[in-house]
């Protein structure tokens, strides 16, 4: 595990503070991982592209409603 000593800007502190505040955190340590976490998840592995063009082909295609799907299957509901 690494340690590291930081000095932080009021307004980088202020932050850290919120995240802190929002989340129920109970010290600055855990604010501080939130936040890296959630980075990781969004720059380090964003969402690939082929993902998100698939997805707009899905959104795309042609959907039926319940009742046309039940009609189609044979059940009248």
């Amino acid at each position: 595990m690494v340690t590291m000593q930081i000095t932080l800007t009021p307004e980088i502190n202020t932050v850290i503070e919120i995240v802190k505040a929002r989340f129920n955190l109970k010290s600055k340590k855990e604010a501080l991982k939130k936040i890296i976490e959630f980075y990781e998840n969004e720059v380090i592995y964003p969402i690939k592209p082929e993902y998100i063009k698939k997805l707009k082909e899905i959104d795309k295609e042609k959907t039926i409603s319940r009742k046309q799907l039940m009609k189609s299957l044979g059940n009248k509901k």
